[in-house]
């Protein structure tokens, strides 16, 4: 089952994007992992956010969630020029503000993988609900 949504690059779009929509999707899963996919999703809006739209309220996130039965693929896309996406295979000095993001979703072995042009990543959720 697919399901789409669209938000603008505003902190208050994110959050209700997580406090309605994405609670949904979540409902039957474990805490545990609904929090690692929380983790992982907001590290991605933001990327979205603040590197892809550059901050600017008018240009559009699109989030989409591809539901199977033993797996989540989420998808966010955002409306910049893209960018080169090697992820790091050891996690950035701690001394630079920016560029463990990106890491730390490899290393939630999530498979992130990006479109062509960059601006679009997807990761895989293992789908364990609880019973």
């Amino acid at each position: 089952m697919l399901k789409e949504t669209t938000i603008t690059s505003t902190l208050k779009s994110m959050d209700e994007f997580f406090a309605f929509w994405l609670a949904d999707i979540t409902l039957d899963m474990p805490v545990a992992m609904k929090e690692k996919m929380d983790t992982a999703i907001l590290e991605m809006l933001m990327n979205a956010k603040e590197h892809g739209n550059r901050d600017q309220a008018c240009k559009a996130i699109k989030i989409s969630f591809d539901i199977q039965q033993d797996y989540i693929d989420i998808s966010v896309e955002d409306e910049g020029d893209g960018f080169d996406c090697r992820i790091p295979d050891e996690c950035p000095d701690i001394q630079y503000p920016r560029g463990r993001g990106l890491w730390t979703l490899k290393s939630m072995e999530f498979n992130p993988r990006f479109n062509d042009k960059g601006n679009q990543i997807t990761i895989t959720i293992p789908q364990r609900r609880t019973q």
